[in-house]
């Protein structure tokens, strides 16, 4: 493995494995009532996994970091290509660069939502908050199953032609499996509000709601329900949606970008056709 892919893996392992850790000591098991001076004047929520696991949180912050650095290894790496005059093996590596770059928007400005949100009552002449399951759903699959071609014919390539094996094969497997079961289970999270419910059976058989900054969590979501309609998020569908999704996206761009800087470090053109 080359020195970049694994400085990627040890900043994502060791985030994930010291986050979950204080997580657990502090969010679940409130150790020595940690949690009246720990996470007492967290914002938005006093929960340490929401600080460290939501959107725009640290995680995500490093996830695009990871991310942003493989697409730059293979632009990098299209770009030799290209020099070469290997066509094939540009065109491949550029298709790679193309959905990691689709990765990277859709991680940090939530691309599928925008255009839910915003172009879709433009398109079919919806009102703004009342889009169909269906509609999104829809677009959200097909969204993900492109990114996936996409994705798939480039890995299929160079494992092909040789380039791509040993631990980089392995690194990328357990990524691309790991992203797409995000990827997914995200665009499918309204049937039977699968989230939602996954969250609320944590918080009810580990009596989470017993502890104080729990009960403080729960309390705050209640009036900002109370002051807003179109507030519907609940605690469960937060903790499934961010502890837990972010952690295996997380996870997920690590084993991609560790794997993906390891590819670029095999990547010398050779011949006219790739």
């Amino acid at each position: 493995m080359t020195r970049l892919a694994r400085i990627a893996l040890a900043f994502g392992l060791v985030y994930l494995l010291v986050g979950w850790a204080l997580v657990i000591i502090i969010d679940f098991l409130n150790i020595n009532d940690a949690q009246e001076w720990v996470t007492n004047e967290l914002q938005p929520l006093p929960l340490l996994w929401y600080a460290l696991f939501s959107e725009a949180s640290p995680a995500e912050n490093l996830q695009w970091l990871l991310i942003g650095a493989a697409c730059v290894a293979m632009a990098a790496a299209s770009w030799r290509y290209r020099l070469a005059g290997a066509r094939t093996a540009y065109a491949f590596a550029g298709l790679l660069t193309v959905g990691l770059f689709l990765m990277l928007i859709e991680d940090s400005l939530n691309l599928r939502h925008v255009v839910v949100d915003h172009y879709f009552p433009i398109l079919f002449g919806m009102p703004e908050n009342d889009i169909p399951r269906t509609y999104r759903v829809t677009w959200e699959l097909s969204f993900y199953s492109l990114l996936a071609t996409m994705m798939a014919s480039g890995f299929l390539y160079f494992w092909l032609r040789g380039i791509l094996q040993d631990t980089g094969l392995q690194l990328l497997t357990m990524g691309y499996l790991l992203y797409g079961l995000a990827g997914f289970s995200s665009a499918l999270r309204s049937l039977g509000d699968w989230q939602e419910r996954l969250g609320h059976w944590v918080i009810d058989r580990w009596e989470l709601a017993d502890l104080p900054a729990w009960s403080e969590a729960l309390t705050r979501m209640e009036l900002w329900k109370e002051a807003s309609e179109t507030y519907s998020h609940t605690l469960g569908y937060l903790l499934t949606d961010h502890l837990f999704e972010e952690s295996l996206e997380l996870l997920a761009a690590t084993l991609l970008a560790a794997g993906f800087l390891n590819l670029q470090g095999r990547m010398v053109p050779k011949t006219e056709d790739g």
